[in-house]
Parts: structure tokens; C-alpha cells; sequence
């Protein structure tokens, strides 16, 4: 995060709640969830995510990678959750989250104090309290955005949808992070370049057009409405900007080619019982400088 230090993060270190047994989690049901969980959405391994069909289009060892091992946590992924949290579903956000203050815990009293901090978080997610400053002004911009809050203004956060896909019988599954409406889909990104130029580039690089074509299928094939996609992309930096962009055709376009591809390669891997890695047929290609270069 551009915003703050290093030394400021130490605190992300080991403070993950004490482990607790694990338990089965049951598969997503088809159609309409309310009130699911990340843990119960990301641990379903009966029906597949944007994610990780992603992983699909890089290769089928990739997908099949990223089902046996657990995604790893990561400081983007955090901070991504803390912002929806409170953005999305403010009346619960303190239930689920608690800031952690900022301590020295190579000493005595910092590390007593840091057990005492867990003690209290009992359970819920710990983040840095740094993080608070920078995610309230992104909550103050988004609603001096004339757009950004009229989406926001009604809907409902983190809708999970599951469907059967019926050309390639894959079980699909999405977790809308807000729907607007019945024809309104809102994705929340933090992001380090909101600007046009530089959300357009992530939106290429890590494949933003798959997800906005899979959400928006997944709300024709259960309700029979079309929706439009809307990003809302946050600044994690100052001045912790906010920008809304509209998808365009092309971009759904683009995206539900890539669905529907990486949809058919599950599916053939999956008759053949085979998931190959890269370059399969185990023959080199000519590579050259990018177009940049």
C-alpha cells in the first residue's frame, strides 16, 4: 500500500486467530444464496469460480493447482476484504473485523499487549489500524461520487448464485459484491491506478472481462435478466480516490468468449481425465520482444 510504511504492517504477521477444528463445509445450493461466508463460498469444491477458471486459460495444471492447494492470503487480499466489509455491509463490520494497533513486539509489553489485542478480536479478522484512515476517505469519495452512490443508494452485498452450465454441465458459482438491482451489477476493486488508462490495463492484465461476463450469465440464467456491470475502483493510496466505469460490449464480449472457452477446456480435461501444463505437446515457440519494447 502506497500509503503506508512497512513497519506499519509488521502487525500482519501471525495474527491470524487461534486454529479451531476444521469443519465440513457443504456444497453451494443452485440458485439465490443470501449471508454465505467467504469461508463457506471459497470452500465449496462442487461448483467453479471466475478464479479459478482464470487459471484455466493459463493452463489446466494451473486450475487444477489452485483446487489442491489453498489460495494463499496476501496484504491486497486483506485490505480488499476490510473495504468491502465496510463499504458493502457496514452494520456488521464490526462483528467481523478488528484494527490492530500498531505494535512493537520485540518487546515485553508488545507482545503481551498483541496477545491481549487477539484475546479481544476473538475470532474476528485483525487488520492494521493504519487501514482505517485510508478506507473511511474511500468511503467519503464514493459518496461525493454522483454515481457510485446511486448504485450504492439500494441493493444488497455479496449474493452467491450457482447454476449448471448447460453446454459443458460444469456447475458455475459467483458471489456478486453488490447487486444493485436486477439489472445492475457493482464490483468493488481497490486498485493502485484508478485513472482510465491504468484501470483499463488491470482490467486486461488480470482478467476483469471474464468475471464481469460470468457474473452477468450468471444473473440471465437465474432471474432471465440482462444486467449492465459497472466497476467501482478505489484508490488505495492518497488521495484515496474513487472512479466508476461502465463495461462496455467489448469487454463483455471479450469476456464471455474467454468464459465459454475456459468452460469447454474444463470439461474436455475432465472427460479425459487429464489436465496438462503448458506447451503440452512438449514443443518449444519462438518468443521476440513485446510491442513496447
Amino acid at each position: 500500500m502506497s500509503d503506508l510504511h512497512d513497519d506499519e504492517l509488521e502487525v500482519m504477521e501471525g495474527c491470524e486467530a487461534p486454529a479451531v477444528p476444521a469443519r465440513e463445509i457443504p456444497d453451494v445450493p443452485f440458485g439465490v444464496t443470501r449471508g454465505m461466508s467467504n469461508e463457506d463460498y471459497h470452500g465449496d469444491r462442487s461448483a467453479v469460480s471466475s478464479t479459478q477458471l482464470k487459471r484455466m486459460l493459463i493452463s489446466p495444471a494451473h486450475f487444477l493447482s489452485g483446487l489442491n492447494e489453498p489460495e494463499e492470503s496476501s496484504e491486497a487480499l486483506l485490505f480488499g476484504s476490510v473495504l468491502h466489509g465496510r463499504l458493502l455491509e457496514p452494520d456488521s463490520f464490526e462483528s467481523r473485523f478488528f484494527p490492530m494497533p500498531k505494535l512493537n513486539r520485540a518487546t515485553k509489553v508488545g507482545k503481551q499487549r498483541y496477545a491481549e489485542c487477539l484475546v479481544e478480536a476473538a475470532g474476528r479478522t485483525v487488520y492494521p489500524v493504519a487501514w482505517k484512515e485510508p478506507i473511511e476517505r474511500i468511503i467519503d469519495n464514493a459518496m461525493a461520487h454522483r454515481r457510485a452512490r446511486e448504485l450504492f443508494a439500494q441493493g444488497e452485498a455479496e449474493v452467491a448464485l450457482v447454476w449448471l452450465d448447460e453446454e459443458t454441465g460444469v456447475k458455475c458459482k459467483v458471489k456478486i459484491d453488490w447487486w444493485a438491482s436486477p439489472r445492475q451489477l457493482v464490483d468493488v476493486k481497490s486498485a493502485e491506478d484508478v485513472t482510465f488508462d491504468g484501470f483499463r490495463k488491470a482490467c486486461g492484465r488480470l482478467g476483469y472481462a471474464l468475471s464481469a461476463a460470468m457474473y452477468c450469465e450468471a444473473v440471465f440464467q437465474i432471474t432471465g435478466e440482462e444486467p449492465e456491470w459497472a466497476f467501482v475502483a478505489c484508490e488505495k493510496g492518497r488521495p484515496n480516490t474513487v472512479a466508476v466505469y461502465r463495461a462496455t460490449q467489448r469487454l463483455l464480449e471479450r469476456g464471455r468468449s474467454d468464459f465459454r472457452r475456459a468452460l469447454r477446456r474444463l470439461a474436455e480435461c475432465r472427460a479425459r481425465g487429464h489436465f496438462p501444463m503448458l506447451q503440452a505437446d512438449g514443443e518449444w515457440e519462438d518468443i521476440d520482444l513485446p510491442p513496447w519494447a
